[in-house]
Parts: structure tokens; C-alpha cells; sequence
């Protein structure tokens, strides 16, 4: 794994914005230069093809700072050893993944967990921002070491949709009507 880390690492350059969300691999490769997700689904595709089973995780990564920052997004794999489970690597770093890592969700690629994910109705503007911070916690005892899952109460919003036609009768009838004709064209 830190071979190939390495080796992607080595050969491909961090730097924003020459890729966007929805760039694909092929032009990773032909730029030579993309973001943590790009390095992500390259390794992720390395190590699919080698037929290591392998995951897309979602999360932050916290950096020391002198002031309160919000924290940038970042994504790494984690692939999964019959003997170990899953073991997370971030390929952008080329290192394994530790306690500054925050996880948020884990897919197959980006479009599994983008940072954002939701229906949108309305006009056609749209706009949202959203910060995280993070923060060294307290050091704890081995034993008191878990994973903490905090609840955050969010409103929720159900709306069942109007349906204001039945289409799959309209479409049998449109049918019928669309046969009905041709047999009479072809009597007359």
C-alpha cells in the first residue's frame, strides 16, 4: 500500500483548481496535477484492479492552526484486509491515516458522499455555506477510547409529492388512440 501511495504521491502534484468535482481520472492522469479526491479515486481504481476490495472515505483533517479556521474537506481510501479489516491510507499525504483524521462517510467514489448531497426546488440560484472546526481533544486512557457518534438535531422536512396524473394511464390510452388511428389510415 505505501508503495503505491508512494508512487502516486511522487508522480502527481497537488494543486487546486485544475480539477473540478466531476473530472475524471483520464484527466488526472493527462494533467498530472488534481486535488485529495483525485489522488483518492486513482488509488482506488490502482488497487480495484489489483482486486483489493477498497472504499471512498469523506471526512476532515485536522490541521494546527493559530486561529479558529474552518477546516477544508479532505477524502482518502481505506481498503480492506481479511486479517485486519479495514485499513485507512491517504494516498494524497502517502502516509497511513491517524488521529487527526476526521471520518464523515464512507462510498464507492465522490458521488457517494460529496461534502453536500440534497434535492434542491425552487429558482435556479443556489447558495450554501458551511464550516467545520476541529480541535485537539483531551488525551484519554486506552480503555476510554471509542468512537464518539454526537446527535446533532437537525429539522426534517417531509413532502410527499402531488401526484397530479396518473401517467402510466395516460400513456396506455395515448397508445391506443396512436393504434386506433394507424387502423384507420390503413382501412381508408
Amino acid at each position: 500500500m505505501r508503495a503505491a501511495g508512494r508512487t502516486i504521491r511522487e508522480g502527481f502534484t497537488y494543486r487546486k483548481e485544475v480539477t473540478r468535482y466531476d473530472s475524471t481520472t483520464d484527466e488526472f492522469l493527462r494533467l498530472r496535477a488534481g486535488v485529495c479526491q483525485d489522488f483518492t479515486h486513482l488509488m482506488l481504481g490502482v488497487l480495484r484492479l489489483r482486486g483489493i476490495p477498497c472504499r471512498y472515505v469523506s471526512g476532515y483533517l485536522h490541521v494546527e492552526r493559530e486561529s479558529a479556521e474552518a477546516s477544508q474537506s479532505h477524502v482518502w481510501i481505506e481498503f480492506f484486509s481479511p486479517s485486519a479489516g479495514w485499513i485507512p491510507f491517504d494516498p494524497t499525504h502517502g502516509r497511513v491515516v491517524d488521529e487527526r483524521y476526521v471520518v464523515v462517510g464512507h462510498g464507492r467514489h465522490y458521488d457517494d458522499v460529496p461534502p453536500n448531497k440534497g434535492i434542491f426546488r425552487g429558482n435556479a440560484y443556489e447558495s450554501l455555506r458551511a464550516e467545520v472546526l476541529t480541535h485537539r481533544s483531551a488525551p484519554k486512557a486506552i480503555a476510554a477510547l471509542r468512537e464518539e457518534v454526537e446527535h446533532i438535531d437537525l429539522p426534517v422536512f417531509q413532502e410527499i409529492p402531488a401526484r397530479t396524473h396518473d401517467w402510466t394511464s395516460a400513456v396506455g390510452e395515448d397508445a391506443v388512440a396512436q393504434q386506433q388511428q394507424q387502423q384507420q389510415r390503413q382501412a381508408g
